[in-house]
């Protein structure tokens, strides 16, 4: 039986021909959308289908990436189980562990094994809805709008649902329920993985909750599984320059690569382009903060070289304005959970009855204490302060510690003590393990 595929609901674009899933996040061009949707049919009749899908995409990238900051994905047979091939600021989840290019943009294509549940979203995304066996929803073929999907092993009819499948985790009010994965499936073969020239700032996302390699385990707490080395693969010298503004670009390129920007239309009409990624959005209410707009209006952070919603150059003396606080980024959980930066949190065993959650100042973010630990109702505090993160220790025993990116080792904070957290940075309290991605440059 072919396996579940449930689309998550919002913009962007999930075509499934066969065992072929390709998406593409809201900022992909209509070429896109068409070139995506036409080789997932094509691919689809081939023994290793996504894994030739993705070999002729990486061939159009090395010539030159027409779009750069896009996210799209293609997942399905390879020569090796599965190949999963991502591009540009887009994650997935393996039921291991946290996978995404790095850095941003670029793109890399691994083999994978045969994880349940396999998620995939744009970075900064946000959770996605309960998925678990018996869920009615399941994309058997075609193309529909969607903001990402989630793979689920096919129903057996009258078999219960396997230890380990996705959960519904319960973190309170606003972005708190996610998917919970199972065990880690048997190790990877490590990643084929290309840069490409940074060309604006980015979300720069990293490997979750795992650390980074060198990582050592959270305080207290069991090891902290590590993800296996990105290997960098060269790149081209040279790459043929982009057709200037207006003209129109080659359906082929030299060799016979297909041009992404000249992709023949798709039999269907194409999805409409959104105009904002939903990430960014600012919560009703929110306090303002002094950034710039692009040429478009776009609200960005005042050091932003490049607009993050549509990748317009930022002069250096563009003018400072107010604007309502944006999403600064996501902390992911150590159990695949994530939690959108739209506001401040309250992390502990019962956060729902501090006084910042009941005044709708923070929202709770429930965490089991991890094995050999204990969780205290109330054991720290993530707070927005214009555009930075902060972690507040609230006094509790057991304590906060933080490691900040590129370092090995833990430190406490001491009671009460507020610290500046930089993307990448990892919190530790009762044994569990969260990670600060931010949306924005450092």
């Amino acid at each position: 039986m072919a396996d579940k595929l449930e689309v998550l609901p919002g913009p962007g674009l999930v075509a499934r021909f066969g065992e072929v899933v390709a998406w593409a996040g809201p900022q992909a061009s209509q070429a896109l959308y068409s070139h995506l949707a036409n080789e997932a049919l094509r691919a689809s009749q081939l023994a290793a289908g996504a894994e030739a899908l993705a070999n002729s995409l990486i061939t159009v990238l090395q010539r030159g990436d027409p779009e750069p900051h896009v996210p799209f994905a293609v997942v399905g047979p390879g020569s090796n189980g599965l190949a999963l091939f991502l591009h540009g600021p887009v994650q997935a989840w393996d039921s291991g562990r946290w996978l995404s290019p790095q850095p941003v943009p670029g793109w890399m294509l691994t083999p994978i094994g045969r994880p349940w549940p396999l998620i995939v979203l744009a970075y900064g995304a946000p959770p996605p809805p309960p998925s678990q066996q018996g869920n009615p929803f399941n994309l058997v073929s075609g193309v529909v709008p969607g903001s990402g999907f989630v793979l689920l092993r096919p129903d057996a009819p009258g078999a219960a649902a396997p230890a380990g499948a996705a959960q519904l985790a319960q973190a309170g009010p606003g972005p708190g329920a996610a998917v919970q994965a199972g065990p880690a499936p048997s190790p990877a073969p490590v990643p084929q993985q290309v840069p490409v020239p940074p060309q604006g700032t980015v979300p720069q996302p990293a490997p979750g909750a795992q650390g980074p390699a060198g990582a050592q385990a959270p305080p207290g707490g069991p090891p902290v599984a590590q993800a296996p080395p990105m290997a960098g693969a060269p790149r081209p010298d040279a790459r043929p320059p982009a057709p200037p503004a207006g003209a129109a670009a080659p359906a082929v390129t030299e060799g016979g690569a297909i041009d992404l920007r000249g992709a023949p239309p798709a039999p269907l009409a194409p999805l409409p382009r959104a105009t904002d990624p939903t990430p960014l959005f600012p919560r009703p209410g929110q306090p303002d903060v002094t950034g710039t707009r692009c040429d478009q209006g776009h609200f960005n952070h005042p050091r932003a070289s490049r607009c993050l919603t549509c990748g317009q150059p930022i002069g250096p003396g563009a003018v400072q304005v107010t604007g309502p606080q944006p999403c600064l980024g996501v902390l992911l959980a150590d159990d695949g959970s994530i939690w959108a930066l739209d506001q401040g949190y309250v992390i502990g065993a019962q956060p729902e009855a501090a006084p910042e959650v009941q005044a709708g100042l923070a929202q709770a973010l429930t965490m089991r204490a991890g094995p050999g630990n204990t969780m205290a109702p109330v054991q720290a505090e993530v707070q927005l302060r214009g555009w930075d993160v902060r972690l507040v220790d609230r006094g509790a025993d057991g304590g906060t510690w933080a490691q900040p990116p590129d370092v090995g080792s833990w430190g406490q904070l001491g009671r009460f003590e507020q610290r500046d957290l930089l993307s990448g940075s990892h919190i530790s309290c009762g044994g569990r393990v969260l990670t600060f991605l931010s949306a924005w440059p450092a």
